[in-house]
């Protein structure tokens, strides 16, 4: 068990990284507002987290918190939550997390590989389309544009026609038809 210091030290921790996490965006954004919504971009600011101690489970930092669940949403949501993070939730860029180190249940850690895989796909769409060179060319002003022009092409590849309601299809059915396409060809 850690002593009453130690976990005033881990407080202290805590808050001097979410305020280092505040001046990042002031920096980056002109502004310490990090509710700020921009209707034409859903994200408007790349979420640089905190830091976490799991107290008492391993005494170790990790980039979540303890138990968080890693999420399973539509292709759109988990594409933003992948390379910006959750400003809401202070959680980094979701490609940031480790699922061995900071996924303690296995259907996080699935959920987890499911969208790295329906993320790579579509990271290597927007290459092959000449739209971005590398996944790193991946930012806040292209995001919309790289995700409009992959994910179309990725629907195509995975169902041969456009499937109904294509904006409200969940990642984990995204990669369950890319692994059963991979095995059947």
């Amino acid at each position: 068990m850690l002593s009453t210091r130690d976990e005033l030290i881990s407080q202290q921790l805590l808050t001097i990284t979410e305020q280092q996490s505040q001046l990042i965006h002031t920096i980056t954004n002109g502004s310490n507002n990090n509710n700020a919504t921009d209707t034409s971009n859903p994200q408007t600011a790349i979420c640089t987290g905190s830091l976490y101690y799991w107290t008492g489970i391993d005494d170790k930092m990790h980039t979540v918190p303890f138990n968080f669940k890693f999420p399973s949403y539509t292709c759109n949501t988990m594409w933003n939550l992948w390379f910006f993070g959750n400003l809401n939730e202070n959680i980094v860029p979701y490609k940031s997390i480790s699922p061995a180190h900071d996924l303690m249940k296995q259907q996080c850690k699935i959920n987890y590989c499911r969208t790295k895989t329906i993320m790579e796909c579509l990271v290597q769409l927007a290459i092959d389309g000449n739209i971005i060179e590398k996944q790193k060319d991946i930012t806040l002003t292209n995001s919309s544009s790289v995700y409009d022009f992959a994910y179309p092409q990725l629907l195509l590849s995975l169902y041969g026609s456009a499937p109904k309601r294509p904006a409200d299809i969940n990642i984990n059915t995204l990669a369950n038809r890319k692994y059963k396409n991979r095995t059947s060809t």
